[in-house]
């Protein structure tokens, strides 16, 4: 293959993916609107300005595009925590830091994203069957053979993927120093923002996250403390 052809192979290579991108974006919004059921393949089709024929050369069909839809999300939730530091703050102040960092960032995703967000958790707890689209078909299913620490590897796709990656992100700041443990400090963080989360965008009580992440950061800096 010439020079000329790898070019031309990454630039349609690179077009691809944009274009499947746009059609999660849509996807996500048409679903945030509608409701997975009563969201077509035609109105995904619309809303990202393609046929509904031409859809077909990105995904199989609605499953699949929700599937990816949900993955997309999730992936712009791990973006927002932030990455997997390679290694630990020196001290507690480091570490408050470099927290209050990641859960304004957090706040501030969710709010930018808070219709999405709704959809998801409404689709959970309404227990639809689609939710089963997005769960691992057997444990253990990975998208590597091994997480980076030698771990059992990261879920494909679904909720257990994020659990597993904010996990990875408490543990590598080291979160278990001050008496935590990564996998509890992690539920803990996403249940309190979840929470006050449903107050203002759910229960209508207005405001935003990012107006009360400081309030967050502190309140969980308070329990981190009382463990020390």
């Amino acid at each position: 293959m010439t020079i000329s052809e790898d070019r031309a192979r990454a630039r349609k290579e690179k077009a691809f993916a944009f274009a499947r991108e746009h059609i999660l974006e849509a996807a996500l919004k048409c679903f945030a609107q509608a409701g997975y059921a009563q969201t077509k393949i035609a109105d995904i089709a619309a809303a990202a300005g393609y046929t509904a024929a031409s859809l077909y050369t990105y995904f199989p069909g609605k499953k699949e595009i929700f599937v990816a839809a949900a993955d997309h999300f999730i992936s712009g939730v791990e973006e927002a925590m932030g990455g997997v530091p390679e290694a630990a703050p020196a001290d507690f102040e480091a570490f408050a830091a470099d927290m209050r960092v990641r859960i304004k960032s957090l706040c501030a995703y969710g709010d930018e994203r808070s219709e999405v967000l709704l959809f998801f958790m409404r689709l959970r707890w309404s227990g639809e069957a689609v939710l089963e689209e997005i769960r691992p078909k057997e444990p253990g299913a990975c998208a590597v053979p091994a997480c980076e620490d030698g771990g059992e590897g990261e879920e494909r796709h679904g909720p257990f993927r994020l659990v597993r990656y904010m996990t990875r992100v408490w543990q590598a700041l080291g979160v278990d120093r001050f008496g935590w443990d990564p996998e509890v400090f992690a539920s803990l963080v996403s249940g309190t923002i979840e929470t006050l989360f449903v107050r203002k965008y759910l229960l209508m009580r207005g405001g935003t996250l990012a107006e009360d992440a400081d309030a967050i950061v502190d309140l969980l800096l308070y329990g981190l403390r009382g463990k020390r």
